[in-house]
């Protein structure tokens, strides 16, 4: 099991995503623990994460470790 944990977190150069005739979508999500199950502390804040998907092609994921709050 460990191996497989040591080759998920291995950092790889990647090659630009996208290029002519390709179409990227990009999203994000917040990850992180939920509030229950923590008996007098605090839940730690959610961590954001940025994925990028090249249409039938390859995926990329990076926490994004400085985000500028939401405007309404």
């Amino acid at each position: 099991m460990s191996h497989r944990l040591r080759e998920a977190m291995r950092v790889l150069k990647m090659d630009p995503i996208g290029g002519a005739g390709k179409t990227v979508e990009a999203d994000e999500t917040f990850v992180g623990g939920k509030a229950r199950n923590r008996a007098y502390r605090e839940p730690p804040p959610k961590e954001a994460v940025m994925a990028l998907v090249e249409r039938g092609g390859r995926v990329a994921s990076f926490h994004v470790p400085k985000r500028h709050p939401r405007r309404r």
